[in-house]
């Protein structure tokens, strides 16, 4: 019998099943030296209250940013520095229509909504600047707190909201949006499921509590790189102050889902997508004509896109 050709173990191989260890390391890489851009999209519907009963709602919000991550003089820690550049919305409150576009200043049909975009656009392009220890934590940096102090003295109005939203949980929870909202300790293999929670605290609205899981669901092709895909499901739940629920808002509560596409090359997520839906319960000077409270849905779809990853010179 002649001798086996020497290719034929090869080809045996690839006709097998892959036994080999597929785990992923799903870790956010703060590498310094990377900055990395990316498109947030927001669409929105719903329902607003009224005395004359419940009128539709929607909008539509783009925006880019970039995350630069550098060396810190701590060891293990990092500078983290975001970017935000032009942005768009779009949208109606019944029959009131808004708009406001970065890149055609003071053009949108809603004088509030056009004052408030001005003011925004004037810190499109400026640093924020914040620092992560060695335990995953952020703080504001005194570059942070300069330009905030700055950004207060332009909205004087809602100084208490705006600084109590830059709160060192609320930024640490802010720069997760996107990606993966927990990374497991340690490589997980396609099937893995792992627990997530998050608490943030928004003024006049209230505090917000998320939980849920996610899960390894196999590789595959996004955005032309081979991508670890992971599947989110979760409840939220949102709870007011007395003070919050004289003002309308009682609770609210509702569910999320969406999948994350990770891209273990560059420790960075390459797209995601979230969908919240949820209903609120509404009373006080949002209650019904009778006095009753009011329930409206809100139903929320976030994506998050990445443009393009780049190291520093």
């Amino acid at each position: 019998m002649p001798p086996l050709p020497r290719s034929l173990p090869l080809l045996l191989a690839s006709c097998l099943p892959c036994t080999a260890d597929s785990s992923s390391s799903l870790t956010i890489r703060w590498e310094p030296g990377t900055r990395h851009h990316q498109r947030f999209e927001i669409r929105q519907n719903g329902l607003l209250p009224s005395k004359e009963g419940p009128r539709s709602q929607h909008a539509e919000i783009t925006a880019d940013q970039s995350v630069t991550i550098r060396p810190h003089p701590r060891q293990g820690w990092t500078f983290v520095g975001v970017t935000w550049g032009e942005f768009k919305l779009s949208g109606a409150n019944g029959p009131d229509k808004f708009a406001y576009d970065s890149r055609k200043p003071a053009s949108g049909p809603d004088k509030g909504v056009t004052d408030v975009g001005d003011t925004v656009r004037a810190y499109l392009g400026r640093e924020f600047l914040f620092e992560r220890d060695d335990t995953g934590r952020l703080a504001a940096t005194p570059a942070f707190d300069t330009l905030l102090a700055d950004i207060v003295k332009q909205v004087p109005d809602a100084a208490a909201p705006v600084k109590a939203f830059f709160s060192k949980a609320n930024v640490t929870q802010l720069l997760k949006l996107g990606t993966i909202p927990a990374t497991p300790t340690q490589p997980v293999s396609q099937g893995a499921v792992w627990p997530f929670e998050s608490k943030f605290s928004i003024p006049v609205v209230g505090d917000l509590a998320l939980s849920g899981s996610c899960s390894h669901n196999g590789t595959t092709k996004r955005a032309g790189a081979t991508c670890t895909e992971i599947p989110i499901t979760g409840r939220l739940r949102l709870s007011s102050s007395t003070a919050i629920s004289l003002m309308g808002l009682k609770s609210a509560s509702g569910s999320i889902s969406g999948s994350v596409w990770f891209d273990e090359s560059i420790g960075w997520a390459r797209e995601s997508v979230t969908t919240w839906t949820v209903t609120a319960t509404l009373g006080g000077i949002a209650s019904a004509a009778d006095g009753s409270t009011q329930s409206v849905p809100l139903r929320q779809t976030t994506r998050l896109t990445l443009l393009k990853s780049e190291r520093l010179p």
